[in-house]
């Protein structure tokens, strides 16, 4: 470079390039107070730095940001995305010309930038993808409940066709049964009247006893008399 080596000469280019080469961006929103605090807190925002004031973007870079963010997206269609992004640039636009009439009518200034769309964007791609994994869980729920009908409506099928095999087994046990009880009733009609009969010998046994007792004690009387 043509300089002498000292400290003093390498500290001065140092400054120089430093100066020359190192650029620090600051990104900042006019929304609130805050810009204005800094400003007058830090001068030199103001004296030594360039400001770029980034004008609203178009509907046609709005709709190109959501497509980016978007194409990852598990749509049905690509109808339905190409509509989705073209409604998200839509409702920004929408925003900033209704921030306008309500500044007009209430004289509130009403901010949106680009920093609020990134925000309305991952809003709406968190609160799809929590509803995506809600419709997933029901759907999964229903095709376990729908295999779980078919498996037993094929469980119902299976059982009815053991019952259609078994119809003429269980019609001829039942005629067996019919059969068994008739004979039953039959044989205890006659076991009752063999009861009956039993019942009436009893009753001849048992005065035959009182008689025989009756002479048993009259010869026991007249032993007793007859012994000395």
């Amino acid at each position: 470079l043509g300089i002498p080596e000292s400290r003093d000469n390498c500290i001065q280019q140092f400054v120089l390039r430093v100066r020359d080469k190192l650029h620090i961006v600051l990104g900042m929103s006019p929304v609130g107070a805050a810009l204005r605090v800094r400003c007058r807190n830090f001068p030199s925002l103001i004296n030594c730095c360039t400001i770029d004031w980034f004008m609203p973007w178009p509907e046609t870079a709005l709709v190109a940001v959501a497509n980016k963010f978007l194409k990852s997206l598990q749509l049905p269609s690509e109808e339905v995305r190409t509509a989705l992004v073209e409604s998200c640039g839509h409702v920004h636009t929408s925003i900033a010309k209704a921030a306008v009439k309500f500044y007009d009518e209430m004289r509130r200034m009403v901010y949106t930038t680009p920093k609020s769309y990134l925000d309305l964007i991952g809003l709406f791609t968190s609160k799809l993808a929590g509803l995506q994994g809600e419709v997933d869980k029901k759907r999964e729920r229903m095709v376990v409940g729908v295999q779980k009908l078919n498996e037993t409506e094929a469980i119902v099928d299976s059982l009815k066709a053991d019952l259609t095999k078994l119809e003429p087994v269980l019609k001829k046990a039942s005629e067996d049964a019919d059969a068994l009880l008739a004979n039953v009733a039959v044989e205890k009609a006659e076991a009752d009247v063999v009861k009956e009969r039993v019942a009436g010998d009893e009753a001849v046994v048992a005065a035959q006893a009182a008689e025989v007792k009756a002479i048993a004690d009259d010869a026991q009387k007249d032993l007793d008399a007859a012994m000395p």
